[in-house]
């Protein structure tokens, strides 16, 4: 599946000046990777693509649970959080947030992006 040609040529217009993840080569590569059910939504002056995801999608990390606790461990690495307390802190928070994977989620993110 891809995205419509004349869509991508007023994404790209919109696009000029933004950075390269939000662009329309990007978009077009990405498209409907996680899922088929992708879509534009454009406007004179601004545009976002969304996905409608159910949580069976082979990629994994829009939902709830994936959000809050995805990359946690380079977070607190960067931050100099190591310490054994502070581990076992963020394994509890780990163990409590458990149950949000099963959790409807809206997300609004790059696509492709690491940072939602």
């Amino acid at each position: 599946m891809t995205v419509d040609a004349r869509e991508l040529a007023a994404w790209a217009e919109l696009a000029t000046g933004w950075p390269i993840e939000l662009g329309a080569r990007w978009l077009a590569a990405e498209w409907a990777r996680v899922t088929p059910r992708s879509a534009l939504a454009l406007g004179p002056r601004a545009a976002a693509s969304w996905m409608l995801l159910d949580g069976r999608e082979p990629r994994r990390g829009y939902l709830a649970h994936d959000l809050l606790l995805g990359g946690i461990d380079d977070a607190l690495r960067d931050a100099g959080w190591t310490s054994s307390a502070d581990l076992a802190r963020w394994a509890r928070l780990r163990e409590c947030a458990a149950v949000l994977g099963a959790a409807p989620t809206a997300t609004i993110a790059t696509t492709a992006c690491c940072f939602p």
